[in-house]
C-alpha cells in the first residue's frame, strides 16, 4: 500500500515533498536545542524521534505511514544537523578534516543502507526495512550514549 502510493498519484508525490519541510524546520530547531542542552542529549532525542517515526509507518491506515514518515524525517534531519555540528565542537585541531570524514561516512552509510534496504524490502517487505532501520538507529544510540559519557567525563576534548 505504501509503495503503490509512493510511486502513484500527484497527491502522494506532493505529500512526500511536504514531509521534507519537517526536516528543514528540525535542523534549525534541534540545533538550537543542542546549544541549550548539549549535542549528545539532543542527538539521542533525535534518534528516538527517528525510531518512533519509523515504527509508526508499520501501522494502518495509510495516514499513519505519512505521519510516521514526517516524524522520521524530522528526527533524521535534525539528528544529522546536530551530529555534524558536534563533530566540529569535539575536534580541537583539524575541523575540516573531521567534518569531511563525518560527511564521507554519512553518505557511505546512507548509500549502503539504502541499497541494503532494497534487499530487505524485497525479502521481508516494509516491516523488514523498518527492522533494518531500527537496528541501525539502535546501534547509533549506543554509540552516541558512549560518546556522551566520554565527553561528560572529559575523556575527549570538549569546548
Amino acid at each position: 500500500e505504501i509503495c503503490a502510493c509512493l510511486v502513484g498519484s500527484e497527491m502522494c508525490i506532493r505529500d512526500r515533498f511536504v514531509v521534507y519541510l519537517f526536516g528543514t524546520f528540525s535542523s534549525t530547531y534541534m540545533g538550537r536545542l543542542s546549544d541549550q542542552h548539549g549535542n549528545g542529549r539532543v542527538l539521542i532525542l533525535g534518534l528516538l524521534i527517528m525510531l518512533t517515526g519509523g515504527l509508526l509507518t508499520l501501522l494502518q491506515p495509510l495516514v499513519f505511514k505519512f505521519i510516521g514518515l514526517a516524524i522520521f524525517t524530522f528526527g533524521m534531519l535534525g539528528s544529522h544537523s546536530v551530529a555534524c555540528g558536534w563533530v566540529g565542537k569535539l575536534n580541537h585541531g583539524d575541523k575540516a578534516q573531521s567534518s569531511s570524514m563525518y560527511m564521507f561516512f554519512y553518505y557511505a552509510g546512507a548509500s549502503s543502507l539504502g541499497t541494503l534496504g532494497g534487499v530487505f524490502l524485497e525479502s521481508y517487505g516494509w516491516s523488514g526495512v523498518i527492522g533494518m532501520v531500527a537496528a541501525a538507529v539502535i546501534i547509533c544510540l549506543l554509540v552516541v550514549v558512549r560518546l556522551e559519557l566520554a565527553v561528560s567525563q572529559h575523556l575527549l576534548w570538549h569546548h
